[in-house]
């Protein structure tokens, strides 16, 4: 029994000595001036005794007290800080068993430190968190007078910026960007982030900006869109500053990029220019994606050739553009923004594409096809913003586009199928369009509050939408079928001109009607009519004889309108740091199809209920969560629906399905955010379910003679859900950053070959891993490396599961030994394999460059470059799909070295180089 005893006291001592070691502590005290008033607003910061890692942090009250709570460090530094004043330090130890230490009155001192200079040493601080707004201060990171806003944002943590120049802030991609809170051509963040020069950026901020109606009557509706802003340095926002910078090479590459900016405190006014033939583009290609692939694709459903949405960044793309921005303020109340931008884009693109499709049991067959496509591409935009603030009460804002495209596309391809050894069918095709576009949009929105206390409010929005798309096209294409066997073999041969015209006019009309419904919460009423009309001709005609037949199976004009009225009502709740939105609305959607070249009328009308809710809690500075339920539904396209063959390429035919329904979606999204100004450790987490009912997909019927008949079907189902994390943190004891991020999706989804019925299964996971230097005043290190893997299996045919693993290798070095030298060189090594469709294939690429600034006042810099120094440059994409995967080798830019120069207007006086001293990670403190 005694040594029972004994054991347990032994137990008990133990586990009081480990309480005491990690038992929590608080410090208080009370911060004073030198007269012995009370200081308010004072920081007071706990560190780390033993490696001044970062503990607890508060500021002190009205009557100058401070409490700083949870305290488990043995010994810690209690700072006190206020300006003007010099700074306070005194060591405490952990005291017995988690009491409070008293610091009682902390006295500051006067600073002999001139206030400017105190000032300086303040705006440093690399990051301040307010609620869900990050503000970077750009004065606290390293930028030279040749980078960009890009090259800043590259440097700040917890921002990401992809290869293609889209930013990611908090995990979540950046919609829009302002410049001082104004408009900068159209919002796009590209043309900020490439163009801008680093050093007139003040302050980076990134939020969450809500809905035009939220921003008007301060209720919180849960929209959302992720803004970034950049605030000018003081003396930018009065004069002109920017860049001239110009480089050429050998195979007679060229770069040269201008940005000119001329800022008063009522106008803004903006020119830039790119024109380089290195892939570079300085801007968003969606407007160009869009269009060319309208061109590509009107031809006929999967008519071979490239991809146009597979980027600009592979093949040979010579590009021209150049743009105005101008912010004109006539009053406070009346403010304009008006941009016009201009794009010449010709990209030049040899493609070897091997795809692997999959039928019944263990039935495949291969398609290899080679392509040459050269496209030219002028487009011009110009976009107009006008706000006026009638008074106090009510404003009105217009907005404006109008679009000019003009463009030619020319596809030479060559391909064949083969299955069991022997090959099935050969295709040659020839193909060249030309094709315009002009379109305009303007919005007109009018807010009033009302209400004795202007409580209440009323939205109304008016948009109208028109374009005119017109597309004339020659074709010559041969198709064997049988090559192999003289017995079977036979072909075709097509010769001929296609035409067609594609008018649209559509209109919105929405209104809403805020009004209190009790403390923190307000019900709204809403109402929406949008209209969607167009009206399509297309005409075919064959070569026949020297002379020309017309088509009428491959012709078809036909007359769209899609209606829909919606409406409901929301109630809103905003709390202090929460905040709900509960929404409900029903649509009654009608849908008229006229096929004029058919005599045939199709008529659908569905009636849904649509309901949405939003949650939002604050926790903290830059800690909060976000929760957002939505439900949609997508009608059937005319084309869809229309019973009609398109027999435009012969091995790969279409035909609608008029017994197609409409697909009704819900989407969940849950976000969760928290970020640590003070350690820089930053968590950025999300998952994005989406579950379709009466899922619309495309059945495929392929025949003996391989050919594929394809029809849209509606399925049960369509479920996918995708989870992302993203964490960020220094460790101060290596002198490095980690940045680590995964991501997950998985998809199950139905689809039909030859009519049997398949189940597939999707699983996509990434993982990606970075680290850095924090010390990055003399030399700047990064390497990562993200890994992809993706499985496909199948419900029949388990034998057709398919799987591969892709993988990137990054490593930057910059070395800067003084002032004026720069050193820096990057490598990139993608790995891609698929063992069932080809070998491993690894394509390294790696870059380097050195410059040095030839003025004191390092305002002009020359710098020599070299593009894939081991000349292994590849454009390789790998895809994987319902049942087939394929991969795709595109002939890209090579080995060149260029010459070339930086020349900034405007600098900063002396030192053109961010000011001051630098704490870890190469922050300015």
């Amino acid at each position: 029994m005694k040594t029972q005893l004994r054991i347990l006291t032994a137990i008990l001592l133990f586990a009081g000595s480990f309480y005491n070691l990690n038992a929590q502590y608080t410090v208080t005290g009370q911060v004073l001036n030198e007269y012995g008033d009370p200081l308010p607003t004072a920081t007071c910061v706990a560190v780390s005794a033993i490696d001044s890692t970062f503990l607890k942090f508060a500021l002190s009250d009205g009557e100058g007290r401070f409490e700083l709570k949870d305290l488990t460090k043995k010994s810690i530094l209690l700072q006190i800080t206020f300006l003007g004043y010099n700074q306070y330090e005194k060591r405490f130890n952990a005291p017995e068993s988690g009491a409070t230490i008293d610091a009682g009155q902390v006295q500051l001192s006067r600073s002999d430190i001139k206030l400017d200079e105190i000032v300086i040493k303040g705006e440093n601080t690399p990051i301040i968190a307010k609620k869900d707004t990050l503000v970077y201060n750009a004065n606290a990171f390293e930028t030279t007078p040749s980078e960009v806003v890009e090259d800043l944002l590259r440097k700040m943590p917890g921002i990401e910026v992809e290869d293609d120049g889209t930013v990611i802030a908090q995990g979540e991609e950046v919609e829009k960007v302002t410049v001082d809170g104004k408009d900068f051509f159209n919002n796009d963040p590209k043309v900020a982030t490439k163009n801008l020069p680093a050093q007139a950026i003040d302050k980076v901020e990134f939020f969450n900006r809500p809905s035009e109606m939220s921003e008007f009557t301060g209720v919180d509706d849960g929209e959302r869109i992720k803004t970034m802003n950049l605030e000018l340095k003081e003396d930018h926002k009065k004069g002109q500053f920017g860049t001239v910078a110009g480089a050429y090479g050998t195979d007679d590459r060229y770069d040269s990029r201008l940005s000119i900016n001329r800022f008063t405190p009522n106008l803004q006014l903006s020119v830039i220019g790119n024109f380089n033939n290195i892939n570079q583009q300085g801007f968003s290609v969606d407007d160009y994606i869009s269009f060319m692939g309208s061109m590509r694709g009107f031809r006929s459903r999967d008519a071979g050739g490239i991809p146009i949405n597979s980027g600009l960044s592979d093949g040979f793309v010579t590009t021209n553009a150049g743009g105005v921005n101008l912010n004109y303020d006539f009053s406070p109340k009346t403010k304009l923004n008006l941009s016009y931008f201009l794009n010449d884009i010709n990209n030049d693109i040899t493609s070897m594409t091997t795809r692997e499709t999959f039928l019944e049991e263990e039935v495949t067959f291969i398609t290899n096809e080679n392509v040459e496509q050269l496209s030219d591409n002028t487009g011009h935009s110009l976009q107009m913003r006008l706000d006026h603030k009638i008074d106090s009460t009510q404003d009105i804002r217009l907005t404006s586009n109008v679009g000019l495209n003009d463009a030619t596309l020319s596809n030479v391809s060559s391909s064949n199928l083969n299955t069991r050894g022997s090959t099935e069918n050969q295709s040659n095709n020839s193909y060249g369009t030309i094709g315009d576009n002009q379109s305009l949009a303007g919005t007109l929105m009018y807010r009033k509050k009302l209400g004795a206390k202007k409580n209440k409010s009323l939205t109304i929005n008016l948009n109208l939408n028109t374009s005119d798309e017109n597309f004339d096209a020659d074709l010559e294409s041969e198709n064997i079928f049988f090559p192999d066997d003289p017995v079977r073999m036979y072909s075709e041969e097509i010769v001929q001109r296609q035409l067609q015209t594609d008018d649209v006019m559509n209109y919105q009309v929405r209104g809403s009607y805020v009004q209190p419904a009790g403390k923190g919460k307000w019900l709204e009423f809403m109402y929406r009519r949008q209209n969607f009309n167009n009206e399509l001709a297309r005409d075919v005609y064959d070569a026949i004889m020297g002379g020309e037949e017309f088509n009428d199976l491959l012709s078809n004009h036909y007359d769209r309108t899609f209606i829909y009225d919606r409406g409901g009502l929301a109630l809103h709740f905003n709390g202090e740091n929460s905040s709900a939105t509960i929404e409900g609305q029903i649509q009654n959607s009608r849908l008229t199809g006229d096929i004029i070249s058919e005599d045939l009328l199709i008529e659908n009308q569905s009636t849904y209920f649509l309901p949405r809710l939003t949650l939002r809690r604050d926790m903290g500075n830059a800690h909060n969560l976000f929760m957002r339920y939505s439900t949609s539904v997508r009608e059937p396209s005319l084309t869809q629906l229309q019973p009609i063959l398109d027999n435009s390429n012969p091995l790969n035919l279409y035909i609608g399905n008029p017994d197609l329904i409409t697909e009704y979606r819900h989407n969940m999204r849950l976000n969760y955010v928290k970020f640590n100004e003070f350690s820089f450790s930053s968590l950025f987490a999300f998952i994005n379910a989406t579950y379709v009912r009466n899922n619309i997909i495309n059945e495929t019927i392929i025949d003996e003679n391989f050919v594929r008949t394809t029809r849209p079907v509606n399925v049960d189902y369509d479920f996918s859900v995708n989870g992302n994390v993203s964490y960020s943190t220094p460790v101060r004891s290596l002198g490095m950053k980690v940045r680590f991020n995964t991501n997950l999706r998985y998809q199950n989804s139905i689809l039909f070959i030859n009519t049997v019925k398949n189940k597939s299964n999707r699983y996509t996971s990434r993982v990606g891993l970075t680290l850095d230097n924090r010390n990055k005043e003399t030399i700047d290190i990064s390497v990562g490396a993200n890994l992809s893997y993706n499985l496909t299996t199948y419900s029949v045919s388990e034998e057709n599961n398919q799987s591969f693993l892709n993988q990137t290798y990054n490593a930057d070095i910059t070395y800067k030994p003084t002032d004026y030298w720069i050193f820096s060189t990057r490598l990139r090594t993608r790995v891609f394999t698929q063992e069932s469709i080809g070998e491993t294939q690894t394509i390294p690429l790696l870059n380097a460059s050195i410059s040095r600034f030839v003025t004191n006042n390092r305002k002009l810099e020359v710098k020599f470059s070299v593009f894939d120094l081991l000349n292994k440059n590849l454009g390789f994409n790998q895809r994987s799909t319902l049942n087939y995967i394929e991969t795709e080798e595109i002939i890209s830019l090579g080995r060149y070295f260029m010459v070339g120069f930086n020349y900034s207007i405007r600098g900063t006086e002396g030192n053109t180089s961010r000011g001051g001293g630098r704490g870890p990670g190469g922050f300015r403190r």
